[in-house]
């Protein structure tokens, strides 16, 4: 019969051997680490610290982090599968103040109900984290905590009004010395090599608890050299730059990094952005200094998680760390243009257009301002070899794009009465009744749609070709500032009134994404 220590080894052995780690780092298998620190971390980035105090994970958990989900379904599988007698509690922490100003009602609102489950137990915390975790930025609170178990109506009275401000007072900020891990109180360097991770807690936990089995993993094979280019917009906006998370976790991956930060106004910045062709910053681009490193960098960039720039295909940009950013070649303009960028049945694009309809009637939206839809549309061929548009949902989005370009364009004080008639039900298919409640004549509007849409959309196409936008909602202040998803226009001084309402099952930072 087995013992229970050689029982753990084996588990240890099978375990390791899913998740598709050797005993020895190769160049392969660094781009598999790679790719699973990659996915975790172009979500969101967040702050954390993980304390092991003898056979004891506790995890600081900051729920409005991306990288804080990760980070406990890490912890969850160290420390019951791997190490077995290791208990993990989560240590709920808010996000540092000045983040927490910018946090939308919704990302609040789901802040104090972590924070009253926390307080009321944190056994059944630690249960509706995992519940919550099957898709942590897709379940809301409320259902998750019906799933866990939780009395609705108890949790409501809890995070109402003064209840939920005090709560919220109550949890502890995340350290501004960013992520640590503990184990016995002594510090380890946090990575995203599983093995190594292991090998540092078994180091720490009581002799007895530890796993001999690890010895057969063997040193990592040394880490290739790979220099990380971080291309600021600081003198452009004090918010374009790369979240501070990121840069912690960027110093976890498998490799000997070298990471500078360049300036996108100097000589040197604007020579990396023109040799990757590249207009938005801020923006991440990786460097192989050596031959070791290139096939794992080749390797991510099959897999889509880096794109291959540069007249040499040296440069491998991590796009999906860009988002919200500055056209760095292009001059902000003198006139208070706001083109919002969306796909017309994009729940977060609809949300989007809503609220600036509501900010403009509540008297909230800067004076002078100039709003203009524009729609996002693919390219392709019909059955007999010609162009044709397409919409990413559907045939009846593309239409509905049409028509909101025709009435904009022929039409323009008629748009708003549309919008706010139509956007309730977007998808439905009586436009026409729409367009007779607000006064415009149908059989006109049909011949203007007719002759005019397709130029209309093409003038779109262009746009949205140029600028390279992907995401409904995409926000493009004044040509220069681009910022992509709902919430993210309050990055912006003169947008910070505008309320955006998120939809039932979204968050704010919420958008559709098209190739």
């Amino acid at each position: 019969m087995n013992s229970p220590k050689s029982n753990r080894q084996g588990r240890l052995k099978v375990i390791l051997a899913a998740i598709g780690l050797r005993a020895r780092l190769k160049s392969k298998t660094t781009g598999r680490i790679f790719l699973i620190f990659f996915l975790v971390m172009t979500l969101n980035v967040g702050h954390w610290t993980l304390d092991i105090s003898a056979s004891e994970f506790q995890l600081e958990f900051v729920p409005t982090h991306m990288a804080s989900w990760q980070n406990f379904l890490v912890a969850d599988r160290m420390a019951g599968p791997v190490f077995p007698k290791l208990k993990l509690s989560l240590e709920l922490r808010k996000p540092a103040p000045a983040e927490l100003e910018k946090l939308s009602k919704d990302r609040l609102e789901e802040l104090k109900i972590h924070a009253w489950i926390y307080q009321k137990s944190p056994s059944l915390y630690k249960r509706f984290c995992s519940v919550s975790a099957i898709a942590p930025m897709g379940i809301p609170g409320r259902q998750a905590a019906l799933l866990a178990g939780i009395n609705p109506q108890e949790l409501e009275a809890g995070v109402e009004g003064s209840a939920g401000e005090g709560l919220l007072k109550n949890v502890k900020s995340i350290g501004a010395d960013g992520p640590k891990m503990r184990v016995s109180g002594a510090e380890v360097a946090m990575q995203f090599n599983l093995p190594a991770l292991a090998q540092a807690i078994n180091e720490k936990i009581p002799e007895a608890e530890r796993l001999a089995s690890l010895s057969a993993i063997g040193p990592a094979a040394p880490k290739a050299p790979v220099e990380i280019l971080m291309v600021h917009g600081k003198s452009f906006a004090e918010w374009a730059v790369v979240e501070p998370g990121a840069l912690e976790n960027l110093k976890r991956l498998p490799f000997e990094l070298k990471i500078k930060e360049v300036d996108a106004s100097s000589d040197e910045g604007r020579a990396i952005l023109k040799e990757a062709d590249f207009s938005l910053v801020p923006a991440v681009f990786f460097r192989a200094l050596d031959d070791s490193a290139r096939p794992a960098l080749d390797d991510f960039a099959e897999r889509g998680a880096l794109e291959k720039r540069g007249a040499h295909k040296d440069l491998y940009l991590a796009k999906s760390l860009t988002s919200s950013g500055v056209l760095w070649q292009k001059r902000e303009s003198e006139q208070k243009n706001l083109d919002l960028y969306i796909m017309s049945q994009c729940p977060y694009g609809v949300a989007a257009q809503r609220a600036l309809l509501e900010a403009q009637k509540d008297g909230k939206m800067p004076s002078g301002v100039k709003v203009n839809y524009r729609y996002i549309v693919n390219k392709d061929k019909d059955g007999e070899g010609q162009e044709v548009f397409r919409s990413l949902h559907g045939q009846g989005e593309l239409e509905e794009n049409l028509r909101q370009l025709v009435i904009q364009k022929y039409e323009p004080q008629k748009l708003t009465c549309y919008l706010e008639k139509r956007l309730p039900s977007i998808d439905s298919s009586l436009w026409n009744e729409t367009l007779e409640a607000c006064g415009v004549d149908v059989a006109k509007f049909i011949q203007l749609y007719k002759e005019k849409s397709a130029a209309l959309m093409e003038e779109d196409y262009r746009l949205t070709e140029d600028l390279d936008v992907r995401s409904s909602p995409t926000f493009v202040w004044r040509g220069r500032y681009s910022l992509i998803g709902l919430g993210s226009l309050k990055n912006l001084d003169d947008f910070k009134n505008v309320d955006f309402k998120v939809p039932a099952s979204g968050s704010s930072a919420g958008k559709c994404q098209t190739n």
